[in-house]
């Protein structure tokens, strides 16, 4: 929720209300409520902060909207993890505690933090790959993660490599200014890295009796959480991976799962979809990830998704958008 409100503010730097912003973004006026708004931890589905990161960037007209939105928090933590950060007694500490704590940020967390021979990379995944949240959202993460390691060390810390998936924008000024020169674009993964010698750096902010009040508290809301192990999820993975080969049959993704075609069916059931509605949901979403990179294709994006002929593609995506996948792209 922390993030949500975070969006909120940056709507309301822009002149919007929540109110407003809900209706020119299509997100109900429930999840932008004061109520809602005002608990820290409250949680909101991710297709509503997804729509959040594709609508405020087009409204501000800038193409590293995250980095504005950053600069304009200043480092303020924004989940219970950075707390976690803060608290602990050097960065590397820090770092490595609050990944125990990822999925307060986001029930489709997967990313990871990777020893390397001169320090760690810290590898950014939401979801199973391809699924990648906006580049707006990567670039917000990032460089508030590098506000607040320099706010805890009481240094200007430069991260020692930062790599991005998506391509470069036309300006890259405030980009160095957060990640200094080693930048990278169009890369394998979002990650970004520190050197031993920042790991080990002492926190000003250090504080156990604090990290330790803290950590109960995160690991509360961890127990309250529902199980991540829906089948549902899992079996969106799994088509995820079949895809290419054309749509997935049931029978397939319950015998990759290890369960039964009639099992897999009720369980989907119990929580409230079907076979068919998730292979469309998973088709639409990654249909919609993929039109936004102006690199790829429509005939691409139509075999990616497993369609074989790109007009069975065309009348897919109009059903489940309303649009074309060519006014799609043209609207950003």
């Amino acid at each position: 929720m922390l993030i949500v409100r975070a969006l909120v503010m940056g709507g309301m730097a822009l002149g919007l209300t929540p109110r407003e912003l809900g209706l020119e973004a299509g997100v109900p006026d429930e999840v932008l409520a004061p109520e809602v708004l005002s608990d820290p931890d409250a949680r909101v589905a991710a297709s509503w902060v997804l729509r959040l990161w594709d609508y405020l960037p087009r409204r501000a007209g800038d193409e590293s909207f995250g980095l504005w939105l950053a600069e304009r928090l200043s480092g303020a933590p924004l989940t219970v993890a950075w707390w976690v950060i803060l608290a602990s007694r050097t960065l590397g500490d820090g770092l490595a505690r609050a990944q125990r704590y990822q999925r307060l940020l986001h029930d489709a967390a997967q990313s990871e933090v990777i020893e390397t021979p001169g320090g760690v990379i810290y590898r950014h995944q939401v979801g199973a790959p391809p699924f990648r949240a906006s580049r707006h959202a990567i670039e917000f993460g990032f460089a508030s993660l590098v506000q607040l390691a320099r706010r805890a060390t009481g240094q200007d810390l430069v991260p020692e490599l930062t790599r991005l998936k998506h391509p470069a924008p036309s300006d890259l000024a405030r980009h160095r200014r957060f990640f200094g020169p080693a930048i990278d674009f169009d890369a394998d993964h979002d990650e970004i890295g520190f050197s031993r010698e920042q790991l080990d750096r002492p926190l000003v902010t250090a504080d156990d009796a604090l990290r330790e009040v803290v950590e109960a508290h995160a690991r509360a809301l961890i127990a309250r959480l529902p199980s991540d192990e829906r089948t549902s999820a899992r079996a969106a993975s799994v088509v995820c991976e079949l895809l290419r080969d054309g749509a997935p049959r049931a029978e397939s993704v319950a015998r990759r799962l290890g369960i039964p075609q009639r099992t897999l069916q009720r369980r989907l059931q119990a929580e409230g979809t079907s076979f068919a509605a998730l292979v469309d949901g998973v088709r639409r979403e990654l249909s919609e990830r993929y039109l936004a990179d102006p690199r790829v294709s429509t005939q691409e994006v139509a075999f990616l998704v497993g369609f074989s002929d790109v007009s069975a593609f065309h009348r897919a995506f109009v059903r489940w958008t309303g649009v074309t996948p060519a006014r799609f792209r043209a609207r950003g």
